[in-house]
């Protein structure tokens, strides 16, 4: 440790103060964030809103640190570290970006970055980072006033060569050991004069050693008049333990041993020897091989990501001329991942995805591919085959393995897979086309409902290809969260007050935009994904309504639309009440809406359905009634509670005493079985008033505008009684 005085005169003229940080990015929310972290950490934080900005502060003044995003608009990231170089700027750079390619990592960190953050970034990580940075930056200041100290004094010589920070030592023209400051034992388990007399070469790692034999004699031994001082990095071993080699860069320097009492075997021979700095960088070595790992793995299963999945492809795809052979690739989907991952939890969905891995990678050859592309989809890259027959074989082989239960704790798990093929060149001769003809391959080996392999051929793509990629995109919407709910409220005739809200789902598409249910609905429940998006809607409407009784709205009823798919699953009781009871949603605030078809299927079985439901309060509506069945026989047999008139009868609304409108006889018998009746599709207060004077108990429509966000909705609640007289 440098004792207090020494210390005060290594320093002396600095006056320490916060330390000053320069953030740059283009994004003014990124700064804003970024500057309040750092200044509740009682750091000094400028702020650049571009490259150029940025440019021009490190030239006006001096930062401990530089916080960079590498895209911004105009002069990007690469051009700022450029013109620091350029300039001699002494500021330490830590890059925080979105992009974790392996490509921009490395980039940045040739081009001087110290650390790389990716974004969003985590705060703790950001401020131990900058801490580092900029501990390193004050050692570095102390350590180059020693340097400077050290021509002056040679007792100031002496300590500081003993407390270097780094090892410092000494060869002669032999490569023998001179002498070593004591940092040699806490890197590598040695103490000084154990080492004194012995070959360099005894500590280091035997794969360099050829390495740093041709650098001591050509740069150094062979023309030490001439040589500048130059840097390499080597392993060194500590004490007894080879296999853990530490990293260090050596800088050498040739000194003259005559000087030193060295005798030379004639009078005009100069003998000389070595002067090393040993700086140990094992951490930094590390850290950017965990970078590089971070950017181009999955960090939950280790597997690469589709970045690294694909440069590999295209090296495959780069040899099949030369080695004679084609390349396959295969798109495989766990298909039970989603309802083992809601109903078990997220962690025993990680656990199940690692042992998937395994067995996964127990499948494969030395050279084979595994890349993990989404939640439950991986790729296998298979290069070097000489036809389809050996995809199939690995295909067959990753089948038969996955029929095995997976033992998760005391759960048994069974997983199926489905896997879609592709070969080079009738798959595509490109990697990424590989990939997207598998994936239609796969896809198109779940719309048939069969599980197991299927291979691509170019008639997939002739047929339906617009369905197939609605397909493909929902399955991805589900797993991204791209749906959001609509609410449309209901509004009491006699009171103007919401009663209830009808959820809505909604398709907000990254490429394409809104998606009218009309479009994806049909398709959703053709390929049974309607019973994953009708749970996601019920479990996203009931927390946030919810929350609207919570805060005393408990009158307040939630109606949610259940289609013929999700009703013929033999547990759909079950699994609804287990919702209800995980969102703690009282059942007396919850209201399904089916149609009059789906009553009609099996009214035997229909009544017990919704018998069970009934009993924990749960109300039933009939949705478009008016517009299906002639026989209303059911109404009597099944626990229904509400008439939802369909918005198509609104139009023959002509005035408020119309009476050959066949609203008139949908309410009278509404009347008539004491059920409640909803008018949908209500556009204008003459429609308000005929259904007032007929005893409608509520309507809803875009006359109380367009169904909107639950936040919005609770807005509403809170602000609005709307005039219906």
């Amino acid at each position: 440790m440098i004792s207090q005085p020494i210390y005060q005169h290594l320093t002396a003229g600095n006056d320490f103060c916060e330390m000053q940080v320069l953030v740059v990015d283009d994004d003014p929310k990124m700064l804003e964030g970024v500057r309040q972290l750092l200044e509740i950490h009682r750091y000094s934080v400028s702020t650049a809103e571009g490259g150029a900005q940025a440019c021009l502060e490190l030239l006006k003044k001096s930062y401990d640190v530089l916080l960079l995003d590498l895209h911004l608009d105009g002069i990007s990231g690469y051009d700022v570290m450029e013109f620091i170089k350029d300039n001699s700027i002494k500021t330490p750079v830590i890059v925080i970006s979105g992009n974790s390619s392996f490509a921009s990592v490395s980039k940045a960190m040739q081009m001087g970055a110290l650390d790389y953050i990716k974004k969003p970034y985590d705060p703790e990580e950001l401020l131990i980072t900058i801490k580092n940075t900029t501990s390193k930056k004050q050692l570095e200041e102390i350590n180059t006033k020693m340097q400077r100290q050290l021509k002056k004094s040679e007792a100031l010589h002496r300590y500081i060569v003993n407390n270097s920070p780094d090892i410092i030592c000494t060869l002669n023209h032999e490569g023998r050991i001179m002498f070593i400051n004591s940092k040699i034992e806490k890197f590598l388990e040695y103490k000084p004069h154990e080492l004194i007399g012995k070959q360099y070469s005894e500590i280091v790692n035997p794969d360099d050693i050829e390495k740093l034999n041709l650098f001591v004699k050509e740069k150094i031994l062979h023309n030490p008049g001439d040589y500048q001082p130059d840097k390499i990095e080597v392993r060194l071993v500590p004490k007894g333990n080879y296999f853990q080699s530490r990293f260090f860069e050596l800088t050498l320097f040739p000194i003259e041993l005559n000087s030193l009492g060295f005798q030379p075997k004639s009078a005009n021979e100069k003998l000389f020897g070595i002067y090393a700095i040993v700086h140990d960088i094992t951490e930094r070595k590390e850290a950017k091989e965990y970078i590089h790992f971070q950017a181009c793995h999955d960090l939950l299963t280790k597997l690469p990501n589709r970045a690294f999945f694909e440069d590999r492809g295209r090296i495959a795809i780069s040899r099949t001329n030369q080695n004679n052979c084609t390349v396959g690739v295969m798109f495989l989907d766990l298909d039970r991942f989603k309802v083992i991952n809601d109903s078990l939890g997220h962690a025993m969905g990680d656990r199940l995805l690692q042992s998937v891995t395994n067995r996964l990678e127990s499948c494969l050859r030395k050279y084979d591919t595994l890349s993990r592309f989404g939640a439950d989809e991986f790729m296998l890259l298979l290069p070097e085959i000489s036809s389809r027959e050996n995809a199939e074989h690995v295909a067959l082989k990753i089948i038969d393995i996955m029929r095995e239960p997976f033992m998760l704790g005391n759960q048994e798990i069974f997983v199926d897979i489905t896997i879609g093929i592709s070969i080079l060149p009738d798959g595509g001769e490109t990697i990424e086309q590989l990939i997207q003809d598998a994936e239609i391959a796969m896809y198109h080996a779940k719309s048939r409902g069969k599980k197991g392999i299927q291979f691509y051929d170019k008639e997939m793509n002739a047929s339906s290809p617009h369905r197939l990629v609605m397909e493909r995109d929902l399955r991805r919407a589900l797993k991204n969260n791209e749906f959001e709910i609509s609410y449309q409220p209901q509004i009491a005739l006699n009171s103007g007050r919401i009663i209830g809200f009808e959820a809505l789902a909604r398709w907000n598409h990254p490429e394409k935009g809104k998606i009218r249910p009309i479009e994806f609905i049909p398709i959703a429940e053709e390929t049974r994904l309607i019973e994953d998006l009708g749970e996601w809607v019920l479990r996203n409407a009931c927390s946030e309504a919810l929350e609207w009784i919570k805060k005393g709205y408990d009158m307040i009823r939630l109606s949610i639309n259940i289609s013929p798919m999700q009703i013929e699953n033999p547990r759909f009781v079950e699994k609804f009440l287990h919702i209800l009871d995980i969102c703690k949603f009282p059942g007396k605030n919850m209201e399904i809406e089916l149609t009059e078809s789906i009553l009609m299927t099996d009214l035997e079985r229909m009544a017990h359905i919704l018998n069970q439901l009934h009993k924990h309060a749960i109300t039933v509506a009939i949705d478009d009634f008016g517009i299906g069945y002639s026989s209303l026989s059911y109404i009597q047999k099944l626990p229904i509670h509400t008439l939802k008139i369909d918005q198509s009868f609104m139009h023959s609304i002509k005035n408020e005493t119309d009476e050959s409108c066949l609203v008139n006889a949908i309410i009278a018998m509404g009347k008539g079985l004491n059920l409640n009746t909803v008018a949908e599709g209500v556009e204008t207060m003459t429609q308000i008033k005929y259904l007032q004077n007929l005893g409608c108990h509520a309507v809803q429509g875009y006359y109380f505008g367009e169904p909107r966000s639950g936040q919005k909705c609770f807005d509403l609640l809170t602000e609005t009684t709307f005039v219906t007289s």
